[in-house]
């Protein structure tokens, strides 16, 4: 989930395993001798196993109350990647916008815009806001802009909570 690394920045691995048209998943590891090998398999859904009940997007950290530990340990590793996505959506030209709770913004840094969908994913925009440190009670305001012909806009909020 956390998908940190300088070749991960399209946070693929997230996106597929939070996809709305993910039909089935598995998990497993052995011990090859030299460590631990992780697998995971991501299976696209058809007609017959994917919900007709879609969410209007999914965003990582999760729209609403998000829990301290997960941005503690993503915080040691480098600045959290964020992440928002929609089916069949072109990020191509969308713009990210983010406020804390006093109304000051934040400068996100856009990493990635996607504009086609890929096999297994949902499209998705990743950016890295200037945070290094995230406190109980910290809270974000998010909007994006598509910039579309539409005057497509989403926007939601992430409360930082120490459960």
């Amino acid at each position: 989930m956390f998908d940190d690394g300088t070749g991960n920045t399209q946070v693929g691995h997230r996106i597929a395993m939070l996809s709305s048209r993910i039909g089935s998943m598995g998990h497993g590891m052995a011990n090859q001798g030299w460590g631990y090998y992780d697998v995971l398999m991501l299976n696209k859904g058809d007609a017959s196993n994917v919900s007709t009940a879609q969410p209007d997007f999914v965003a990582w950290p999760s729209a609403g109350y998000f829990p301290t530990p997960l941005t503690t340990k993503i915080s040691k590793k480098n600045n959290m990647r964020w992440s928002f996505s929609k089916v069949g959506t072109d990020f191509s030209k969308a713009t990210v916008v983010m406020t804390d709770k006093n109304s000051i913004t934040i400068a996100p840094n856009i990493i990635y815009q996607d504009a086609n969908n890929w096999v297994k994913k949902d499209n998705a925009i990743v950016w890295m806001p200037n945070i290094s440190t995230y406190n109980d009670g910290d809270k974000f305001n998010i909007y994006i802009s598509m910039n579309d012909a539409a005057d497509t806009n989403y926007s939601y909020w992430v409360e930082i909570v120490d459960p």
